[in-house]
C-alpha cells in the first residue's frame, strides 16, 4: 500500500490516459483528407525571426497547424487537428503580403507553397502534411519624416516633444501601420490625461516604395481645456447613490484626467457588489468646458452558492473532498460583506491511518470603514488535514485586519491573529515529534501573532503579467500572550516569542532587441523572495510549520516541495502485527530566500514557452550562507491560458546535493534484514524519493554516489503562474 501510493501520480496519468484513449478519437479519424502537421517558412528569416517569424506569418493565416503532438501517442487523443484547405492557401498569399505592407515590407511577395506528405491517407484515417512557405521579404521601407501638426501652442508643445522622443514611430526606423496606431492612441492619451477630453488626431502617411521611405504626419487639434462638471449614477437600486459617489477618485470641477476616470470605475468594480461599472464622459459638445460624467452600474446577485468537487496529493496523501461556498456582498444594505466556505473530504495516506479530513471558515468584511480608502476584515477558521503528509493536525485559527488602500496599486494591513495547533496522532513521547521540535515541545501549542503587510503592486495584469513590478514586505510579531494569561505566574508555558520578515519582489519586462522598435514576444521575469525567523529571549523554540522552507512548484523547481536541506527519517510502529510507518521529516531553517529567472516566449496569446533558473538558500543563520549551501535548478515549462488561469507544466533539473545521499539521523527505523537493500524492499527506505525517477523506479532510491542517473528531475502540473 504505502509503496502504491507513492506512485500514484504515475498511476492517475496512466489511468487518464487509458479513459482518453477508450472514450477519444484519435486525431488523424477526426479528419477525413488531411491534417497539416506543422507550417513553416524560408525566406523570412527563421523560426525565432523577432520581426517577420513563423509564429507571426502563421498567426495571419486561415490555414493553420495542428498542435504539437498531432500523431505522437498519447497526445494525439487529446488535441484537435488543423484540416488542411488547399483553397486556403492561395487567398493566404494576398493575406500574407497585405501583412508585410503594414509591417513596412511593401515589395514583399509569396512565391509558392510546398506541400510536403509524411503520411500517407488510409481508409480510417487522414493523411499527414507539411505546409512549407517560400516569401521574399525585400528591403524595408523606412520612415523618412514624422511630423505633428497643430501643436505649437506653448501648452501643447510639451506633449509634441514627448511624443516625438519616445513614441513608437521613430525617424529612420522601419515603418509599421501598428506602430503609428500607437503613437496616435499615445498622444491621444497623452492630451486626455492633462485635461483635453475633445482632442482629435488623425494620421496621414506618404509611400514611396521605390525610395524606401514613409511619410508620416498627424493633423491635431487638441480642443479646449476642460474640467469635471456634473456626475450622475445610474442602474444602482440596492446600493445608494452616495455610495458610489464617496468611491469616486475625482470632484466636480477638478481638472479633467481620463486616468481618474479609470480609476474610479476599477475601485467601484471592487466593491464586489456591481457586475458591470462604466464611468462615462459627454465628449458630444466640443465647446463645452464642463464634461457631464455619468457613472452606469449593474448590480450583481448579492447572494451566491457554489458547489464543488476536487482531490490533492501531497505527501503521499491523496485527498479527495467537496466543497461549498456561500457569499453574500451586500448585507443590511451597508456593503458588509459574508463569505462562508466549507469542505470535507477523506485522506487516504501511505504513512498514516485513513481519515476525514475537513475545513469550514466564516468571513466578515466590509471595505468602507471610515472612508472608502479603510477596510475591516474579521475570520474564523477550522481545519483538520495532514501536514506535509506528516500528521494530521487541527487547527482553529482567527483573525482580525485593518486594511488601507488609497489607490489600487497600494494597500496595508495590520491587525492580530490567534491560533490553536494540535497534532492530533503524536503524543509528547513521540521520538518523532523530539527529533523535530526538542524537548520542550508542546502539544497543543497556541500562537498570537500581530502581522503587518505592505504591497505596491504595479503589474499590468496580476495574472498575465508581461510589465511593471509588485513588491510584498510582511512584518509579523509572535507574542506568548496567551500563556502569560493562562499561566498561573510568569514561569508558566513560555510560547512563543519571535519575529517574522518576508519580502517579495517581482518584476517584469518585455524585452527589445532594437532601440524603438516593437516589443518581440519575449518577456523577462525576475523573482526575490525572503523569509528571516528571530527568537527572542529564552524563547529558543519556533512552531514547525512557520519554519522557511524551499522546494515545490513555486518555490525551486528543481526539487520536491519542502525537500531542500537536511531532513530525518523516523519510524513508528503502531501495532506489532502492522508494517512500521517511515517518515521523512525536513528540518527547514531560520531563514530561507530563493531568486528565480524567466523568459517567457509568447507563442499565440494563450500559449507560451518558458526557460527559467532557481536559486535558493536555506540556513538557520547568516553565518551559514556560503557557496556550499546554495540550491540550483533550472528547466523548461509551457503555460496556456486556461479558463480558470493559467494552467503551467514545468520540468526542473538539478543536481544532486547532500540531503538527496540518506537523512541526517534515523529514529527508530531498524533495517537490518539481509543488508540495506533486502530483497523484499529494492531500495533504501532510510532515503526518500527526491525526484521522479526515484518515485517510480524504487532501485533509484538510494544514496547519490550509487546512483546510476547523476542528477534530479521533477515535473510540476499546477494553475496559476509561478510568480
Amino acid at each position: 500500500m504505502p509503496r502504491l501510493l507513492s506512485r500514484l501520480p504515475f498511476a492517475l496519468l496512466v489511468v487518464c490516459t487509458v479513459l482518453c484513449v477508450a472514450g477519444c478519437t484519435a486525431a488523424r479519424h477526426e479528419v477525413h483528407t488531411d491534417v497539416v502537421r506543422s507550417v513553416r517558412f524560408e525566406g523570412n528569416g527563421g523560426l525565432f525571426s523577432f520581426e517577420q517569424g513563423d509564429f507571426l506569418l502563421v498567426s495571419q493565416m486561415e490555414q493553420g497547424d495542428s498542435p504539437w503532438g498531432v500523431t505522437i501517442f498519447p497526445m494525439k487523443y487529446w488535441i484537435d487537428p488543423e484540416a488542411y484547405a488547399p483553397d486556403a492557401l492561395a487567398r493566404d498569399a494576398y493575406r500574407l503580403e497585405v501583412w508585410y505592407a503594414h509591417h513596412g515590407w511593401f515589395d514583399a511577395r509569396v512565391e509558392g507553397w510546398e506541400v510536403i506528405r509524411t503520411r500517407p491517407r488510409g481508409k480510417k484515417r487522414a493523411g499527414v502534411v507539411q505546409i512549407r512557405g517560400f516569401v521574399s521579404p525585400g528591403e524595408p521601407s523606412m520612415v523618412r519624416r514624422f511630423e505633428i501638426a497643430g501643436m505649437d501652442q506653448p501648452v501643447h508643445r510639451q506633449f509634441r516633444r514627448t511624443v516625438l522622443r519616445t513614441g513608437w514611430v521613430q525617424e529612420d526606423q522601419r515603418f509599421d501601420l501598428d506602430l503609428v496606431e500607437e503613437t496616435r492612441l499615445l498622444l491621444l492619451d497623452l492630451l486626455s490625461r492633462h485635461g483635453f477630453p475633445y482632442a482629435r488626431v488623425e494620421a496621414t502617411m506618404a509611400a514611396y516604395p521605390e525610395e524606401k521611405a514613409v511619410e508620416v504626419s498627424f493633423d491635431t487639434d487638441p480642443g479646449i481645456l476642460a474640467t469635471i462638471g456634473s456626475i450622475s449614477v445610474a442602474g444602482n437600486v440596492a446600493v445608494s447613490e452616495e455610495v458610489v459617489l464617496d468611491t469616486l477618485t475625482f470632484e466636480e470641477g477638478e481638472p479633467y484626467d481620463v486616468r481618474d476616470l479609470k480609476r474610479s470605475q476599477r475601485r467601484i468594480f471592487q466593491l464586489s457588489t456591481f457586475s458591470v461599472v462604466n464611468v462615462t464622459p459627454d465628449l458630444s459638445d466640443p465647446s463645452r468646458r464642463e464634461v457631464p460624467i455619468t457613472v452606469s452600474v449593474t448590480e450583481a446577485f448579492f447572494r451566491t452558492l457554489r458547489l464543488g468537487a476536487g482531490a490533492s496529493y501531497t505527501g503521499g496523501t491523496l485527498s479527495p473532498h467537496v466543497s461549498a461556498t456561500f457569499r453574500h456582498t451586500n448585507m443590511l444594505h451597508r456593503l458588509l460583506q459574508l463569505e462562508a466556505t466549507g469542505n470535507i473530504g477523506y485522506g487516504i495516506s501511505s504513512r498514516l491511518a485513513s481519515a476525514p479530513i475537513y475545513g469550514a471558515e466564516l468571513t466578515l468584511s466590509t471595505p468602507r470603514l471610515f472612508s472608502p480608502d479603510f477596510g475591516l476584515v474579521l475570520s474564523g477558521s477550522i481545519e483538520q488535514d495532514v501536514q506535509s503528509g506528516q500528521y494530521y493536525y487541527l487547527n482553529p485559527k482567527a483573525l482580525l485586519a485593518f486594511t488601507y488602500k488609497p489607490n489600487e496599486k497600494l494597500i496595508l494591513r495590520t491587525g492580530p491573529s490567534w491560533e490553536l495547533y494540535e497534532f492530533r496522532d503524536v503524543d509528547e513521547e513521540d521520538p518523532s515529534v523530539l527529533v523535530l521540535f526538542g524537548e520542550d515541545f508542546q502539544n497543543p501549542y497556541r500562537l498570537t501573532k500581530w502581522s503587518n503587510q505592505l504591497v505596491v503592486d504595479w503589474r499590468d495584469d496580476p495574472v498575465f503579467t508581461t510589465r511593471g513590478s509588485y513588491y510584498g514586505i510582511g512584518l509579523s510579531q509572535a507574542l506568548p500572550i496567551t500563556e502569560w494569561i493562562l499561566a498561573d505566574n510568569l514561569d508558566g508555558p513560555p510560547g512563543f516569542l519571535y519575529t517574522e520578515l518576508s519580502v517579495d519582489v517581482r518584476t517584469y519586462r518585455r524585452l527589445r532587441f532594437k532601440k524603438r522598435v516593437t516589443s518581440t514576444p519575449f518577456t523577462l521575469a525576475l523573482r526575490f523572495q525572503g523569509k528571516a525567523l528571530k527568537t527572542w529571549g529564552d524563547h529558543t523554540s519556533l512552531p514547525y510549520q512557520e519554519k522557511a522552507f524551499l522546494g515545490g512548484a513555486s518555490s525551486l523547481r528543481g526539487c520536491l516541495a519542502d525537500q531542500v536541506g537536511p531532513y530525518n527519517t523516523v519510524c513508528i510502529a503502531p501495532d506489532p502485527d502492522k508494517e512500521e510507518i517511515v517518515r521523512y521529516l525536513p528540518r527547514g531553517g531560520n531563514l530561507g530566500a530563493i531568486g528565480a529567472a524567466e523568459v517567457r516566449y509568447d507563442v499565440n496569446g494563450t500559449l507560451s514557452a518558458v526557460v527559467f533558473t532557481d536559486v535558493g538558500v536555506l540556513v538557520d543563520s547568516t553565518e551559514e550562507v556560503d557557496f556550499q549551501s546554495l540550491r540550483v535548478g533550472a528547466g523548461v515549462g509551457v503555460r496556456y491560458a486556461s479558463p480558470v488561469g493559467p494552467f503551467r507544466f514545468d520540468i526542473g533539473v538539478r543536481p544532486l546535493y547532500p540531503e538527496d545521499g540518506g537523512p541526517d539521523q534515523v529514529v527508530g527505523c531498524d533495517f537490518t534484514s539481509e543488508g540495506p537493500f533486502p530483497v523484499e524492499r529494492p531500495y533504501d527506505p532510510r532515503i526518500r524519493g527526491y525526484d521522479l525517477f526515484s518515485a517510480l523506479f524504487p532501485k533509484m532510491q538510494r544514496p547519490r554516489d550509487t546512483r546510476t542517473i547523476p542528477f534530479a528531475l521533477n515535473v510540476y502540473i499546477a494553475i496559476g503562474e509561478a510568480f
